[in-house]
């Protein structure tokens, strides 16, 4: 066997025997430890010095070469040809977690910390080069980067993908972001705070106020009570509800203040303060510290930090008359959008700033279609309304994509009122429709935007859950949805009577599992191919064969235990805090899910 590999240099051995590098060929030694990883990093000289202490070992069909009940092995196995299966072996053939092959190594475990947690079987005659343990910790000790290597091999998924995202960080920047001025997602915001704030108690006049902010130089005022803020006044305030309603200037701030401060730590990011300004449609916030006051942040001083700030961008939205003026916003968020990931920003940060951009671009286009409607003499019904929104929007992991499924709702009219309630609401249906195929957020061809009663849309989701629809991963996205632009609580009550209805019906759950448990489950690598419950495959399809049936997975788990958090990654959180998932399987499965979602982009 070994004559085969290595030609006449050899002789042939029998099985058993273990014969040392230095009787083989030092060139091709050398040139098989350049191709596998950590070892193609070392210089030549330590190669040369490790190549003389190897030895080399054939492996049959069959034999276990490491195991939990393996004593002592002090090797670290170089696979030079063949196969062989890791698993942990349960009693009923094991869970594989990875197959090695050729540059593939294994066994550092048990040198590392005494213990294998899993088996290795050689499932084709396999040869390996065999590192000492003596030689395998002398690396470890001398070269930092190698035994980071070979200790983040031993830790957790997730721990494993966060080292990985930092070495990426750690690659020479692109020359894009050589111009950008400042990161806002490492960026404190106490980084943009040059002064102490400036302060006063509830009962100081309006000209008090007016006094302080032109000899401070400042465009807002903190009010405090016993130290604690209670609210802000800025100069807009005092021109919309002092001026422009002609109030004398001896009444006291308390009257004026805006009240409900948004917050944040003094070290929470730039990103972060944006988009809590953009939910909260703020354009001031408090950075605390130690629980006491520290400063205070504006728009204006997160546009400062960088052009392309996604603040000015849905700042914008709410000023367009038109589509034409919403579809700029559009490209102009996707170059934020394009900026931000090439950055390497976290991608539910992203999701999230996304997420309201897009309810708020919705939310125009709705007002847009109510005005248009007006012109034409129609008054809105007196039902309550929403849109909803479903997939990946409804899941608050969007991007700006092309959705698939959106929809109007509204509450079931008096029968006096239906027919005109229903001639409302499609009209305005067709127009927020319309929009979103000129903003190109809405697939011209395969996308459904339907508009129902209330009653209607229940029955719908009903035909799901009680088996007269298919329960595939398309029409599953049905329980994907949230509301944009809703009018009181129709939204929340419809969710929680969906989802407990759902989530008490066991055969339900059992159509849902029977049908999205997939044939095809990519299970590790082997070379450069794909290891499948259905075999080998030479591609991955992230999307389709990871990123949906993971997500059709926490959905059902969700549904069964009755979570009605939006996100796959806030669904897997509420199962952590449920005790359905532990501490370290939710953390591998979010971090995964994340990750695999950066890739997929």
């Amino acid at each position: 066997m070994l004559q085969r590999e290595f030609g006449n240099d050899l002789t042939v051995i029998d099985r058993g025997i273990t014969l040392f590098v230095a009787d083989l060929p030092l060139d091709k030694v050398l040139d098989f430890l350049k191709r596998v990883y950590p070892f193609s990093e070392l210089e030549d000289a330590t190669l040369k010095d490790v190549s003389r202490t190897l030895l080399i070992d054939y492996f049959p069909k069959g034999e276990t070469i490491l195991s939990p009940r393996t004593a002592g092995s002090s090797f670290l196995y170089l696979v030079f040809s063949g196969l062989a299966r890791c698993f942990r072996d349960d009693g009923s053939g094991g869970e594989t977690l990875r197959y090695v092959s050729e540059k593939d190594h294994f066994g550092s475990e048990m040198i590392l910390t005494g213990q294998c947690n899993y088996t290795a079987q050689v499932e084709e005659d396999m040869i390996c080069y065999l590192v000492r343990a003596e030689v395998f910790t002398d690396l470890c000790e001398r070269f930092e980067g190698f035994r980071q290597y070979f200790q983040t091999m031993s830790d957790t998924l997730s721990v494993q993908i966060w080292d990985w995202m930092a070495s990426q960080e750690s690659a020479p920047p692109q020359a894009w972001r050589e111009k950008m001025r400042a990161s806002q997602f490492r960026t404190p915001i106490d980084a943009l705070i040059g002064r102490e704030p400036v302060c006063c108690g509830p009962q100081t006049t309006v000209s008090e106020i007016a006094r302080l902010m032109t000899v401070s130089g400042v465009g807002s005022v903190i009010i405090t009570e016993n130290g604690v803020p209670v609210g802000i006044v800025t100069k807009n305030d005092l021109t919309e509800k002092v001026l422009a309603r002609k109030r004398g200037f001896d009444v006291p701030v308390s009257q004026i203040m805006s009240k409900g401060l948004v917050s944040m730590d003094h070290k929470g990011s730039c990103f972060e303060a944006s988009l809590q300004m953009l939910q909260n449609r703020c354009r001031h916030m408090v950075a605390m510290k130690d629980g006491g006051l520290f400063g205070v942040v504006s728009q204006y001083d997160l546009i400062l930090l960088q052009g392309a700030n996604p603040i000015a961008v849905v700042g914008a939205i709410d000023k367009q008359k038109g589509l034409a003026g919403l579809k700029k916003c559009v490209r102009d968020m996707s170059i934020v959008q394009q900026a931000l990931l090439a950055e390497g920003g976290r991608i539910e940060d992203i999701w999230a700033l996304m997420t309201t951009f897009r309810d708020t671009l919705t939310s125009r286009l709705l007002v847009l279609g109510i005005e248009e409607l007006r012109k034409q003499g129609k008054e809105p019904p007196v039902v309550e309304y929403c849109w909803m929104t479903f997939g990946t929007p409804g899941r608050k992991e969007t991007l700006l994509r092309k959705n698939f499924l959106e929809g109007f709702v509204y509450k079931d009219p008096a029968p006096e009122q239906k027919k005109e309630t229903k001639s409302y609401a499609k009209a305005l249906t067709l127009a927020v429709k319309r929009g979103l195929l000129e903003c190109d957020l809405l697939h011209d061809k395969d996308s459904r935007v339907l508009c129902l009663p209330e009653s209607e849309w229940r029955s719908t989701i009903m035909a799901l859950v009680e088996g007269r629809t298919l329960p595939n991963s398309d029409n599953l996205r049905l329980f994907d949805f949230r509301g944009v632009l809703e009018q009181g609580e129709m939204i929340d009550s419809f969710r929680a009577h969906i989802f407990k209805d759902a989530g008490g019906r066991p055969d339900f759950l059992r159509r849902v599992k029977g049908n999205n448990n997939p044939d095809f489950i990519p299970l590790c690598f082997c070379g450069d191919r794909v290891v499948t419950t259905a075999g080998y495959s030479d591609t991955i399809r992230l999307k389709k064969d990871v990123l949906v049936p993971l997500t059709d997975a926490v959905r059902t788990m969700a549904l069964e235990r009755g979570v009605m958090a939006f996100s796959t990654l806030e669904r897997i959180r509420d199962l952590w805090d449920l005790g359905v998932l532990s501490a370290q399987k939710a953390r591998d499965l979010q971090t995964t899910y994340a990750w695999l979602v950066e890739m997929s982009l």
